[in-house]
């Protein structure tokens, strides 16, 4: 329905008013653009309207009038503009607009700037990280130009906050590794090696350990491994016993005399060892003699 618009055109014309006739002229087209009757009726106006524009557009510039220069910016680029504007008139304009969009961009900059470091100086990593984005959003900005102070600032931001991040990060493997520790000095049959691993875990961060923690875990684990070195102690005991059966009780009837001396040797070795707190290397004396001497071993009934 083109009436109401029809109307409000003959009330502008009578008034003289070219600005929102064209505006009015425009919407209809929009409404019944098949209609030439309207683009012919748009260009006479337009045309009057384009007779002062360089003094408006220069009067805009002059007092700094942006909202006048957008309105125009938009006017002059409509598509459903008849005649072409001038080209030095328009780049005029997207000068003057580019130049004040860069200004706002220059203090959005330094605001972010502010920001940034109030929200370091307070420890907020997670405000600096928003801020840090939205610094990033404005550099996009073609006609952003931060100065060397602003760059330098957000610099050093940014690596506050991959420091805080960094530091966090370590917080997170520390806890872990301490909560492992708990555990095990918890659990009814911790495991020396791997407590004793996790505590030397812990120690690698730097950090300070609880003080509940730091003569009670040591102990615990030297508790853990006098314990296991007595079960290797009476398990290797009970394997040379046999022999010591053996020798004291002269069963050696039925046996070459190089065996009975052989058995006697062994015995003898072992026997030295395990007074001597040497484990491990009666271990391996034994491992030794039932590879290598399997009839000896076989004969003590030894067993690992």
């Amino acid at each position: 329905n083109l009436e109401p618009l029809l109307k409000k055109f003959r009330r502008l014309a009578n008034e003289g008013k070219i600005e929102e006739r064209i505006q009015v002229l425009r919407q209809i087209m929009r409404l019944d653009p098949e209609n030439p009757v309207w683009q012919e009726n748009l260009a006479p106006l337009e045309r009057e309207q384009l007779k002062g524009l360089n003094e408006r557009v220069e009067k805009a510039i002059d007092n700094n009038d942006y909202e006048e220069l957008e309105y125009l910016y938009e006017d002059l680029n409509n598509p459903q503009r008849v005649l072409a504007p001038d080209k030095n008139v328009i780049n005029r304009i997207e000068e003057k607009l580019r130049e004040q969009r860069a200004k706002e961009a220059f203090a959005e900059g330094g605001e972010l700037v502010r920001k940034l470091k109030e929200a370091r100086d307070k420890n907020q990593l997670e405000e600096c990280r928003q801020l840090l984005n939205k610094w990033r959003r404005l550099s996009n900005f073609g006609d952003f130009e931060p100065s060397a102070d602003m760059k330098k600032a957000v610099a050093d931001v940014r690596q506050w906050c991959e420091t805080e991040e960094k530091n966090n990060q370590q917080d997170k493997a520390f806890q872990t590794i301490l909560d492992e520790v708990q555990n095990l000095m918890q659990s009814k049959n911790p495991d020396a090696d791997e407590l004793a691993s996790a505590w030397h875990r812990l120690n690698s961060f730097g950090k300070e350990i609880p003080s509940s923690y730091q003569e009670s875990v040591p102990a615990l684990i030297n508790q853990l491994q006098d314990k296991r070195k007595k079960q290797r102690t009476k398990k290797i005991v009970s394997t040379v016993v046999v022999l010591l059966i053996l020798v004291t009780a002269g069963s050696f009837a039925g046996m070459k005399l190089w065996q009975q001396q052989q058995i006697n040797e062994n015995y003898q070795s072992l026997k030295a060892l395990l007074e001597d707190g040497k484990i491990e290397q009666a271990q391996k004396r034994i491992q030794a003699l039932e590879k290598n001497r399997p009839k000896i071993y076989e004969t003590g009934k030894i067993s690992l």
